[in-house]
């Protein structure tokens, strides 16, 4: 039995254990200065270590409780429990290493889809410009056939006046 010694799931399972990640975390420096916040981290992944080995998960722990209050651990729940207590501030730098290795990637990520987002957005732009100066013109169309419309009637009513004059002159 290892007591003293890194826990072997750890150090062979890290991408499980990145898997296991908790995704809301208090900053590092507050985990590593913090017992409760460490008891905390190493729940998780002791937890996930019971679930992936086939063993019963912990129960339930709530973010409000107090982690004394969630330790109603069987012997060998709580024994990778307290092996992984002291692997915390190793953890912690293995989360925030990732994280920052994941950062420009996402980065990157969200660069790229911003790209693509202003792509096609300019491509709409375009299509509304387009039906824009479509209807900009339609309606300079009917502007001028509405003139030429008035222009003949303006014309029919000055033959319908001439006409009018002669036939009373007659």
């Amino acid at each position: 039995m290892k007591t003293n010694s890194r826990p072997e799931d750890l150090a062979d399972r890290e991408e499980e254990l990145t898997d296991c990640e908790p995704g809301d975390l208090v900053y590092i420096s507050e985990i590593v200065a913090s017992d409760e916040q460490r008891s905390r981290l190493a729940w998780h992944p002791s937890d996930c270590l019971q679930k992936e080995t086939g063993r019963s998960p912990f129960s339930y722990c709530d973010k409000k409780s107090l982690m004394v209050e969630c330790r109603k651990l069987d012997q060998e729940a709580h024994r990778i429990c307290l092996e992984f207590y002291p692997e915390t501030n190793t953890i912690c730098h293995q989360l925030q290493t990732d994280a920052f290795k994941r950062q420009p990637k996402r980065l990157v990520n969200e660069l790229k889809r911003s790209a693509e987002f202003a792509e096609i957005i300019e491509k709409q732009a375009e299509r509304l410009s387009h039906s824009s100066d479509h209807i900009h013109d339609f309606l300079s169309s009917l502007d001028v056939q509405t003139q030429q419309v008035a222009q003949t009637s303006k014309n029919v009513e000055d033959r319908v006046n001439v006409g009018l004059e002669h036939s009373q002159s007659v």
